[in-house]
C-alpha cells in the first residue's frame, strides 16, 4: 500500500514539474521575437566575428532580416531610402525609437505625395527626417546603418530593394549585410553627405498631382510632382 502511494506521489511530482517545464518554455518562446533569431542565425557564424552575407528576394526573406536588425538595435539607425512605404517596417522604426533608438532618415521628395504617408507619420512622431529635393535629381539611395548590432557591432545593409512591400517582397532585389568597417565608413561618409544637402523636416506641400511617365525607349517609370 505504502509502496503504491509512493508511485502516485512520483508520477504526480513528475507531471508537476513537466508542466512546469512546458510552462517556462512557452513563457520564454514568448519573449524571443522571430525575426531578431532569424536575422541571427542567417549573419551571426560561431568561426569568427565576420558578417558578410547576401540576400535576395523573393525567397530569402529579407524583410524578415531587415526586421530582425532593427528590432536588435540598441543605439542609432542612420537610413538613406528612395522608398519607406512597408507598414512592418515603419512599425519597427517607430517601435525602436520609442524604446530609445536615435533614428537619422533621409529620404527622396517623392516619399511625400499623398498615397505615401509612413515617412509623414514617423516625423510626427517624433523622428527627424531630412529630404532630397533637386530638379531632375532624386535621392535613389536604399542603405541602413545599424551603429551597435549583433556581436556589439556596427552592420551595414545596401542594395536595390526599396523599403515597399514589393521590394522586401515580391521583386527581384538585393542586400549586402556587412559589418566591414571599410564599408561602413565608406556609406557613413556618403550619409554625411547627405545630411549636408538635404532640408529638415518634410516639404510643405499645399497640393501634390502625380503624373507618371513611362518612357518606353528606355524603360525608365519617372514620377513628378507639381505644387
Amino acid at each position: 500500500m505504502k509502496s503504491s502511494r509512493s508511485s502516485v506521489t512520483f508520477f504526480a511530482s513528475t507531471r508537476v514539474c513537466c508542466l512546469i517545464v512546458f510552462l517556462c518554455s512557452t513563457v520564454a518562446s514568448a519573449f524571443i521575437d522571430e525575426d531578431i533569431e532569424f536575422a541571427r542565425t542567417m549573419l551571426v557564424r560561431e568561426t569568427d566575428n565576420k558578417i558578410e552575407k547576401a540576400f535576395f528576394s523573393p525567397g530569402q526573406s529579407i524583410k524578415k532580416m531587415l526586421l530582425g536588425l532593427i528590432k536588435n538595435e540598441t543605439q542609432e539607425i542612420c537610413a538613406a531610402l528612395f522608398r519607406l512605404t512597408d507598414p512592418d517596417v515603419a512599425q519597427a522604426l517607430s517601435d525602436a525609437f520609442a524604446r530609445g533608438v536615435k533614428i537619422s532618415l533621409i529620404t527622396d521628395y517623392g516619399n511625400f505625395a499623398e498615397r505615401y504617408e509612413k515617412v509623414t507619420k514617423l516625423f510626427n512622431s517624433g523622428i527627424p527626417i531630412r529630404y532630397y529635393v533637386v530638379p531632375y535629381s532624386i535621392m535613389h539611395h536604399k542603405f541602413y546603418i545599424f551603429m551597435n548590432n549583433f556581436l556589439e557591432n556596427p552592420i551595414l545593409v545596401a542594395g536595390s530593394a526599396n523599403s515597399t512591400k514589393g521590394g522586401l517582397g515580391r521583386n527581384f532585389e538585393d542586400y549586402i549585410v556587412t559589418n566591414s568597417p571599410d564599408l561602413l565608413e565608406s556609406y557613413h561618409q556618403q550619409f554625411v553627405k547627405l545630411e549636408d544637402n538635404t532640408h529638415s523636416g518634410i516639404p510643405k506641400i499645399k497640393k501634390y498631382v502625380t503624373k507618371v511617365i513611362l518612357h518606353t525607349t528606355k524603360n525608365i517609370l519617372c514620377t513628378k510632382f507639381k505644387r
